[in-house]
């Protein structure tokens, strides 16, 4: 299971690459945790560093009534700024949640336990409005398509080909047992990202990051004690 990635970590966070990279097969170690925990921090705080300079921010105007509405209460100004790092979140938080509705597709007709096909419809009834409001944040500004250059990044969290092979092919208790262990890491997966993105000057995409976040950790503990009753 992964755990936050620690401010003194983020600090030293090149460096540590560097020393894995070096100490370790490049293929081995895009696949290693230690790349999964570092590499998406570093590569949201390049992003984040490159937007400070003032060059890359374009304007959104948010649909009628949208539910992370950029506009103060009473304000007629409903235009808000999206900087690259918002983008660059949003790119590699879609692919997050596409998987995690992955999972909780399987887990709708190959859990044994009702609470973890409950969970399961949950998790899938509230990140797959999340996936469309990303993308529409990508597709009104113009800067799409940003993570071509991150494609081979391991996104944090994120299941490999072989543990989802390994999840699609159990079934009841077994699946319930690989399906919350692999969730409760895509999970903190996920928060580890979204922290990254709470401080965003955009409150679009800052509530976004702080619902992940908050959403998520309840999640976690919610699956922690389930896995408890399943062993």
């Amino acid at each position: 299971m992964l755990v936050p990635v620690r401010p003194q970590l983020r600090r030293h966070a090149p460096v540590t690459v560097a020393f894995y990279a070096v100490h370790m097969p490049i293929r081995e170690f895009f696949g290693s945790t230690a790349a999964r925990r570092l590499l998406v921090p570093v590569l949201i705080a390049g992003a984040l560093a490159a937007s400070g300079c003032g060059q890359d921010r374009v304007t959104y105007t948010p649909a009628h009534g949208s539910e992370h509405s950029t506009a103060s209460e009473g304000s007629t100004d409903a235009t808000a700024e999206f900087s690259h790092a918002d983008i660059m979140f949003a790119e590699m938080m879609i692919p997050h949640h596409e998987q995690a509705i992955v999972m909780a597709d399987l887990a709708l007709t190959r859990a044994g336990d009702d609470r973890v096909k409950g969970l399961a419809a949950r998790i899938k009834a509230a990140q797959q409005p999340e996936i469309e409001k990303m993308q529409r944040w990508v597709d009104t500004s113009g800067m799409g398509d940003m993570h071509s250059a991150m494609d081979d990044a391991p996104m944090a969290g994120m299941l490999s080909q072989q543990e989802l092979a390994k999840l699609k092919s159990a079934k009841g208790a077994a699946f319930d047992r690989l399906f919350l262990t692999g969730m409760i890491a895509h999970h903190q997966g996920a928060i580890d990202m979204a922290a990254q993105a709470r401080e965003s000057a955009n409150t679009e995409v800052s509530d976004l990051a702080n619902w992940i976040t908050s959403s998520q950790t309840s999640e976690i503990d919610e699956m922690k004690a389930l896995l408890a009753t399943l062993r």
